[in-house]
């Protein structure tokens, strides 16, 4: 199974250019929905809505690859994931349980659920489960992402059949448009999906075989705008005004 095969309105298979143009706006748009958080306590914004399904995606994208070399993607993150967790804690953890893990955390713990499923390790896969909802099941998008990403993991593995893997996409977008119907509305949930969708066929267009990014960049990104961010608001507060817009 190719890069690509998991989503078939797009252009199989994904390219390296087209994947990391994703990967590129779900980062601008994370970093614009942190910093309207942090930096001037606005709720949930339009564009930052679609990091996570973007995100989201890429991790399903790269589930064939993941799955059999969990180990790699744990060398690669986990330094920075869990250099990531201190500001994430201070800035986005008032009111949630202590043991609320970021999304890097989230997306490790989920590569090794991936692996204990697809080689049928299933004790390992329930402690995973467990440390997985414990630690992860209430972030970004509440138990809507985990579970999103474990129809992903039960449906839409390889060799599956496409019907499967296409039931397994329509409960997927279901879910991610009633959270946002739920939380934003009607109209900004079609929005919201109008942006994501945009985005990925906008990006999976690009024919060309070049990484735009290096390895581990995204981890390192997220991590360092998460310090950035936490060392701003612990040295000078939360503007009261500033140039990113809450309101998208």
């Amino acid at each position: 199974m190719g890069r690509g095969s998991l989503i078939s309105w797009m252009p199989a298979p994904v390219t390296p250019t087209a994947l990391d143009a994703i990967k590129l706006i779900a980062l601008v748009a994370m970093i614009h929905d942190h910093g309207a958080k942090a930096l001037m306590g606005a709720g949930d914004t339009l564009f930052g809505r679609i990091a996570f399904p973007l995100f989201f995606i890429v991790f399903a994208l790269t589930l064939d690859h993941i799955r059999d070399r969990p180990l790699t993607m744990t060398h690669r993150w986990l330094f920075p994931a869990l250099l990531a967790q201190i500001p994430f804690w201070y800035l986005f953890s008032r009111g949630m349980p202590w043991l609320e893990a970021n999304i890097l955390l989230v997306f490790i713990g989920l590569a090794w659920l991936a692996w204990a499923l697809w080689h049928d390790r299933i004790v390992i896969a329930v402690v995973l489960l467990v440390v997985i909802s414990l630690g992860g099941w209430s972030n970004s998008y509440g138990y809507i992402g985990p579970l999103a990403l474990l129809l992903v993991i039960g449906l839409c593995r390889p060799g599956a059949p496409t019907g499967i893997q296409a039931a397994g996409w329509t409960m997927v977008a279901a879910l991610f448009f009633w959270f946002w119907t739920e939380t934003n509305g009607l109209v900004l949930a079609i929005l919201a999906l109008f942006l994501t969708l945009a985005a990925l066929v906008t990006a999976g267009r690009l024919r060309g075989r070049d990484r735009l990014l290096p390895a581990g960049f995204l981890a390192w990104a997220y991590a360092g705008h998460l310090l950035l961010l936490g060392a701003w608001v612990w040295l000078f507060g939360p503007w009261e005004q500033g140039f990113l817009l809450p309101a998208l």
